[in-house]
């Protein structure tokens, strides 16, 4: 695929809602519908905000209007809620897998679909500002010659995430993933590639799962961090888009989960 594709047009969204919450404990339904604050309806009454909606209307805020959810065969109350996407402005496909032995993988499950667009990779259980970060990386990908932008956000809990380690230029040189005690300031947690990434990554993804690869994780879990190492260590044009005074917050674990839910009472405490 070339690079000559009109990466102006607004990316396609990715994403993978494929996990299953196990960090969270038993659940009612898919952790991305967790409620997480209040919202307006459309009759103007009050209703919780589900988790997976903050992200939505982030990327309804950047102009991206196309996403394909990725989901695992069962979790069919996230289609049931959300439909075809048009309450949100935008328009929602699905793909199902029976399981997936990884991130990387299930991104890639829904890469044919996007062939020819930019994409952005956005994950349903991380809250993040600013609100307009998609908007910020897609300019980024357009005004340059990057092939790969992450959005990066200050963090101190290292043990739970992907911290970056930056070059003197401001580019994404190492990833430390998952690893207590790290000095580093950023971890990334919104993604915006060209075309010809997602060619690069789909190979990454099929030789990480084949026996006989020398380069084959087969076996174990692959992070998504361990595929954007690589692409570094390829010389791939890897770029970042710091967001200092941005939060982030990974509501994976019961902890977060009540952080989260804390703070968005905080911000309407009328409710």
């Amino acid at each position: 695929m070339a690079d000559s594709d009109d990466i102006g047009r607004a990316p396609i969204a990715i994403i993978p809602a494929a996990g299953r919450g196990s960090r969270l404990g038993r659940l009612p339904g898919s952790k991305e519908l967790i409620p997480i604050g209040f919202e307006s309806a459309p009759d103007g009454s009050r209703r919780p905000r589900p988790l997976l909606v903050h992200l939505l209307d982030r990327l309804r805020a950047a102009g991206i209007e196309d996403a394909v959810v990725v989901l695992r065969s069962g979790k069919w109350d996230l289609p049931a809620y959300l439909l075809d996407g048009r309450e949100r402005g935008l328009r929602i496909a699905y793909t199902v897998l029976e399981d997936s032995p990884h991130v990387p993988f299930t991104v890639a499950s829904a890469l044919p679909w996007t062939r020819g667009r930019a994409v952005a990779l956005a994950f349903p259980d991380i809250l993040f500002r600013p609100e307009d970060a998609f908007a910020a990386l897609r300019e980024r990908l357009h005004a340059g010659d990057d092939e790969l932008v992450l959005g990066l956000f200050p963090t101190a809990r290292s043990e739970k995430t992907d911290m970056v380690e930056l070059d003197r230029s401001g580019r994404p040189r190492r990833l430390v993933v998952k690893q207590p005690g790290s000095t580093l300031l950023y971890t990334w947690s919104a993604a915006v590639w060209r075309p010809s990434f997602s060619e690069w990554l789909a190979g990454w993804v099929e030789a990480s799962c084949d026996p006989s690869s020398a380069t084959s994780g087969a076996g174990r879990e692959r992070h998504f961090g361990e595929a954007i190492q690589d692409a570094i260590d390829e010389r791939r044009a890897v770029g970042a888009r710091v967001f200092d005074d941005g939060r982030y917050l990974d509501v994976g674990t019961p902890d977060d989960l009540e952080r989260a839910v804390e703070e968005a009472l905080e911000e309407s405490p009328s409710l």
